[in-house]
């Protein structure tokens, strides 16, 4: 029976520990972590630190501080597995929320060896999910969490090109992504954070290059900006490449400081991007603003950053009025938005005191410099006293230096300078851009301003004085095609009068045997050649029927009859007239398709009329008895048997054709046709 007693007992323990193991593994040992007073400080680690921790792990911490106060965290170790090959943490992997719960804002995902920033909460409550999958196992993590007071503010990182941090401080500046405008690297993850010292401040941030790996959903290569200095900020939006994903023309803070995170994976690379920011007291100016070219003064923003694709550059605000500042250090730089671009700087005007020693800290001068403010460049020229010229930048950075003296320099008005942003192209210019006979590809707004922005003053002189001209050239133009089609207007309504005044009239055409007959001229609009009928036939018909038929024959060149094939080609369908006067019957007419159809059609049908007629097309055809024509004679002058008169508007559908010399030729070209095409 002991035994018995012992596996009994070693099962229940074994049991209990597994069931113990399970929990272990379901609630990770801890769920709440309480800062209990204001001082608190605790200690958390991933399970069986430092060992590995095990697979199938799902485990929440959820830190809380003291009403009034919030949660610092700050890693001392991190290890887990890497992330895949596009640096996605997917395996195992750490999520932090800004709340109490995995719903609340997520202040980013960390795996592999990347140990996470410094960390505080916008309230008392800070949620870490720690999840692992069934593979690999790593040491985990150790961190150490604060209860700190509601106005804590994280000491800013120093600017590191080694850890890609910076700190911008001043109230204009800019910054932009490792290598640009050459492609930036993989897996990189960059800072910049951009604080100033007046709280009532905004900042004001655009960017005037953006060239990032395209994502539907931006999460391989992004940038992140957030409305305040801390990676917790609020999120003000994730941008990328393609699918409409690119930042706004202006993102602007609600407070004096804006963080920008930069994130890259380990696939594709692309340029990068250029941003700009200013102080929302100084903001941008841009050409919107005036309906014209932008003047910047080289003095009013230290370190300005100009973008637009020209403008002007003076020397102090009001010019030309007043004077520029002496004892004064001022500096522009000029960026193109793609990496092709280049600069030119056309001086219009300078007006500075003459020194022979052009360029030395006892001289007002201008330096240009072909690249950016803060690396190593060539200057393209110094200029002093009344010099000019024009340069061009061999890349799409160009800066302009206006240094000044502590002499006086009342009576001098200073300088004016024209930029403009280029690129070059011999065969022509994208996006509707002017190109220049140089080969210069400007903004299509710049051309015929008054100014040379191409360099060759092809945009001012390539048609500019002749546009009037061409302009009174096309109101010419127009005003003979006006004319030109009232006159074509009033011929046709003077055409359809004159053919609307016409009636039908009743001319003699001979016949065959030398006899004349009545032919019928129709003149309205639908028929344009008479239409012939055999003989004077008339017909009292009843007096409301008027429809006359419009002839399907053309006008024949010379006395004979027209051809019988042409009515296949133009055949007439009208309704038959019915009854009598007089006593003489006047019957249908027959259909066209029914009078000359062949004896081998297949629907062929022999019309009442010729019944008792030969069907041999070498037989002669006769019209039934009562329209049978013969010559005229004293007893019948007519000309017809039985007296039947048709009425001389019956169009040839209505009667038969008197044949000449009494009989009808064989139709041609006939055979085979459809009936319902007759």
């Amino acid at each position: 029976m002991g035994g018995r007693s012992d596996i009994t007992s070693c099962c229940i323990f074994m049991l209990l520990l597994l069931s113990n193991h399970v929990f272990i593994i379901d609630g990770c040992w801890q769920e709440m972590i309480t800062l209990e007073t204001d001082s608190s400080e605790e200690t958390l680690t991933s399970l069986y630190f430092p060992s590995n921790y095990p697979s199938n792990l799902d485990c929440n911490y959820n830190i809380v501080a003291p009403n009034g106060r919030r949660v610092r965290i700050y890693f001392t170790s991190f290890t887990m597995e890497d992330p895949n090959e596009y640096a996605t943490c997917l395996y195992d992997y750490i999520t932090i929320h800004d709340g109490d719960s995995d719903a609340d804002p997520l202040i980013g995902t960390f795996c592999g060896q990347t140990v996470p920033p410094v960390i505080t909460s916008r309230g008392r409550h800070l949620v870490i999910h720690f999840v692992s999958d069934g593979s690999i196992e790593e040491a985990g993590f150790s961190l150490v969490a604060q209860s700190v007071s509601a106005d804590y503010r994280e000491p800013l990182p120093t600017s590191s090109s080694e850890f890609c941090v910076s700190v911008l401080e001043e109230t204009t500046g800019e910054f932009f992504s490792p290598g640009y405008p050459d492609s930036y690297a993989h897996n990189q993850d960059c800072f910049f954070i951009v604080i100033v010292s007046d709280e009532a401040e905004t900042i004001h941030l655009r960017f005037t290059s953006f060239d990032l790996e395209p994502s539907q959903t931006c999460i391989y290569d992004f940038v992140e900006v957030r409305d305040g200095s801390y990676l917790v900020s609020p999120l003000i939006g994730r941008y990328c490449g393609g699918f409409n994903n690119a930042p706004p023309s202006l993102v602007e803070s609600s407070g004096p400081s804006i963080y920008i995170q930069f994130h890259t994976d380990i696939s594709a690379s692309f340029q990068g991007f250029y941003a700009e920011y200013a102080i929302g007291s100084i903001g941008f100016r841009t050409s919107s603003d005036t309906g014209e070219s932008v003047q910047t003064s080289v003095c009013d923003i230290r370190h300005a950053v100009l973008t637009e694709r020209s403008g002007f550059i003076v020397s102090h605000r009001n010019f030309p009025q007043g004077s520029y500042d002496h004892h004064s250090s001022c500096a522009v730089q000029i960026v193109g938005s793609r990496s092709y671009e280049k600069v030119l700087i056309d001086f219009i005007q300078v007006d500075l005191p003459s020194s022979s020693n052009c360029g030395s800290s006892s001289s007002d001068y201008i330096r240009v410099n072909d690249g950016q403010l803060d690396s190593d460049h060539a200057t393209l020229g110094t200029l002093c006293g009344s010099d000019v010229g024009r340069y061009t930048s061999s890349d799409m950075f160009a800066s302009l230096v206006f240094q000044t003296d502590g002499a006086a320099n009342d009576g001098y008005l200073g300088f004016k300078a024209l930029y403009t942003i280029f690129y070059e192209d011999a065969y022509g210019c994208a996006d509707n851009d002017y190109h220049c006979k140089n080969d210069h590809c400007i903004g299509s707004s710049l051309v015929c301003d008054g100014y040379n922005h191409c360099g060759d003053n092809s945009d001012e002189d390539d048609g500019c004085g002749s546009e009037d001209d061409l302009t009174w050239l096309m109101i010419v133009g127009i005003i003979f095609g006006c004319m030109a089609l009232i006159g074509i207007g009033l011929c046709t309504a003077c055409c359809c009068l004159n053919n609307t005044a016409r009636r039908p009239t009743t001319t003699r055409a001979p016949s065959t045997n030398g006899t004349a007959l009545s032919t019928i001229s129709s003149q309205n609009n639908d028929v344009q050649n008479p239409t012939y009928l055999p003989g004077p036939i008339t017909s009292s018909a009843p007096s409301s029927y008027t429809h006359q038929a419009p002839s399907p024959y053309p006008q024949p060149a010379s006395s004979l009859p027209p051809k019988y094939s042409e009515i296949w080609n133009n055949p007439v369908d009208v309704p038959p007239i019915q009854g009598s006067q007089n006593g003489y019957p006047v019957p249908p007419a027959p259909e066209p398709s029914n009078i000359y159809k062949r004896e081998d059609e297949e629907d062929y049908a022999v019309p009442d009329q010729l019944e008792n007629t030969p069907k041999s097309l070498d037989a002669p055809v006769l019209p039934p008895p009562a329209f049978q024509y013969a010559p005229p004679t004293a007893d019948n002058p007519s000309g017809v048997n039985g007296g039947v008169h048709v009425n001389e508007g019956l169009s040839s559908a209505q009667g038969i054709r008197q044949p000449r010399g009494g009989t009808l030729p064989p139709l041609k070209g006939i055979k085979g046709r459809p009936a319902e095409e007759q």
